[in-house]
């Protein structure tokens, strides 16, 4: 059955393109049962995710010397993952700036990252971070 430009719609054309379209709803297999038990639901915790996120304050960083980088944030569970994305800040990188999140100060109100930029940078450069922390 084909449809062609600049041809009338007819009756019978419409009507068999709706008898297609009804054998193929009808060839689509349903999925699961119209009927569903659940049993034993008084043992089951169900738990949501919290995503937290913001941006850090700016810090000011010095060449070849680590600096620490405060997080904060308040979450209702133990964070997993804190994520970091960097945003200048001030002035010109003239180098290569290295960071990371001290696993350990991982907390539910907070994280410390350090961040490095390399000694062989010239002049001091701002920095701040985008951040995002999953809890739970």
């Amino acid at each position: 059955m084909a449809f062609d430009d600049g041809t009338p719609l007819d009756a019978a054309k419409l009507q068999a393109l709706e008898t297609e379209l009804n054998n193929i709803k009808s060839s689509i297999p349903k999925i699961g049962s119209s009927v569903t038990n659940i049993t034993n639901v008084t043992n089951q915790t169900i738990t949501q995710k919290q995503i937290i996120g913001g941006l850090t304050e700016s810090i000011s960083l010095i060449p070849g010397q680590e600096v620490n980088l405060s997080i904060k944030y308040s979450s209702d569970a133990q964070p997993s993952a804190v994520i970091l994305t960097p945003a200048k800040a001030t002035g010109v990188l003239k180098g290569s700036v290295s960071y990371y999140v001290d696993i350990n100060s991982i907390k539910s109100t907070g994280a410390t990252a350090k961040v490095l930029l390399d000694k062989s940078a010239s002049g001091g450069f701002g920095i701040r971070f985008y951040y995002m922390v999953i809890c739970g």
